[in-house]
């Protein structure tokens, strides 16, 4: 009797592949609200293929203040290409994910403030699936350090948005 076993090579090959983790801050835009965006990722990109995980919060800012603020969290898998140069890198990608937050609902009542009121709204929880969408361009003046600038939109049945960060990443770029 032969036991034998199989051996699969690793996921990522760390002297060709590139891989690095990116941490965002921009801002964002709805139909009805605009804020800041914080996001992070993990990114990979192998045989010609970007892989990327990405998690984005999207905070409201508005003065006078609105209870409750809107907000999400979007968790994605995305896909995409690379176009590669040297000292800069331009990337679409896409893919399928999940994006839940609160919205404001039907208005309550307002205080009146000294310089500013504040209005409150019934709140309103949500989950629904989401098609993120991204372009970024990625300057590398070092091998295992970036900085960008992405585009991105978050498609979606109850609250699509959009918007642009400035991003820093760290990792295997070149």
């Amino acid at each position: 009797m032969i036991i034998t076993t199989t051996g699969f090579g690793q996921i990522l090959n760390l002297k060709k592949d590139q891989y690095w983790a990116s941490a965002s801050f921009g801002n964002f835009i709805t139909q009805n609200t605009d804020g800041f965006t914080y996001g992070i990722s993990a990114n990979a990109y192998r045989d010609s293929v970007l892989y990327r995980l990405r998690m984005l919060k999207n905070e409201e800012f508005s003065i006078p203040s609105k209870s409750p603020s809107e907000d999400s969290y979007s968790f994605a898998v995305l896909v995409g290409k690379i176009a590669n140069a040297k000292y800069a890198q331009l990337q679409f990608s896409c893919g399928l994910g999940v994006i839940s937050g609160t919205k404001r609902g039907k208005f309550l009542y307002s205080n009146p403030g000294f310089v500013f009121g504040d209005e409150h709204y019934e709140s309103k929880k949500y989950i629904t699936p989401t098609i993120p969408l991204e372009c970024e361009i990625i300057l590398k003046p070092i091998k295992y350090f970036g900085l960008g600038l992405t585009f991105y939109g978050d498609v979606n049945f109850i609250s699509t948005n959009y918007g642009m960060m400035l991003n820093v990443s760290l990792g295997k770029l070149r």
